[in-house]
């Protein structure tokens, strides 16, 4: 989960420097890929980190059922 938030963090910090290197200097295909990929993650892999968080808060333990380990 810490991992899809960190990367996620990632990905806004580049898009962000895309952003504003693209106002200075200009529009190229990679600059305009790092804006791409931040709204394919925000969209498609960000929500997985909310459903892990909901899922680690749910307090499910059936994982740790003794019996199952016989």
């Amino acid at each position: 989960m810490m991992g899809n938030v960190h990367l996620g963090l990632e990905c806004l910090n580049q898009a962000r420097a895309a952003k504003r290197i693209m106002a200075a200097e200009g529009e190229t295909p990679h600059r305009k890929a790092k804006l791409a990929n931040l709204k394919f993650y925000v969209a498609n892999l960000l929500p997985m980190a909310m459903a892990h968080g909901k899922r680690v808060q749910s307090g499910d333990a059936s994982a740790l059922d003794e019996s199952l380990y016989a």
